[in-house]
């Protein structure tokens, strides 16, 4: 499983976005496709034909997997803005130096910042940001989670203590 992470933290983030659009665009383009088209041929098959449906539907798949892939980027990117603003700040200005970034994102990490009322170009580059930075991003949220793992362990086994002088206690005082 640490061979895989480390291999995908080796693709660049651009590359990974346009994998995963590929991927997801061809599977609902076969699928609308390939599906309007058999509609076509055995329900209009003397009218249309198979083709024309399914170039519509393999359009209709491809716009929808664009669709699908721009909100959950869209999504991603507020979410981790709100919760990790200095992370993706920081990859801004690491990964992109010399580009020229928006006006928009200079306020990133600023409590007036809001990214839900990005326009278009600043939110392509903060999904770029959050791309760029998946695996600082993972990084910490392992480190959070470890973190909580260890107070509850520390409340269990405190717990389990106070529980076994409680008993050894009783033990003792039936003893008597």
């Amino acid at each position: 499983m640490e061979f895989a992470h480390d291999l995908v933290a080796l693709v660049p983030s651009r590359a990974r976005i346009v994998t995963k659009h590929l991927g997801q665009s061809i599977f609902l383009s076969l699928s609308f496709g390939l599906t309007s088209g058999w509609i076509g041929a055995n329900l209009f098959s003397a009218t249309v034909g198979p083709l024309g449906p399914y170039l519509l539907g393999s359009c209709v798949g491809f716009g929808l997997s664009t669709y699908i892939l721009w909100n959950t980027e869209r999504d991603a990117a507020v979410q981790y803005a709100q919760l990790y603003p200095e992370v993706l700040r920081h990859r801004l200005m690491a990964s992109f130096v010399g580009m020229k970034l928006p006006k928009e994102l200079e306020n990133l990490g600023q409590p007036e910042f809001n990214p839900r009322t990005l326009s278009l170009g600043p939110m392509t580059w903060l999904i770029l940001s959050v791309n760029t930075a998946a695996s600082e991003i993972e990084e910490i949220e392992k480190r959070v989670a470890q973190n909580a793992m260890n107070h509850c362990a520390k409340r269990v086994i405190s717990s389990h203590q106070e529980t076994s002088m409680q008993q050894q206690h009783f033990t003792r005082s039936t003893r008597k």
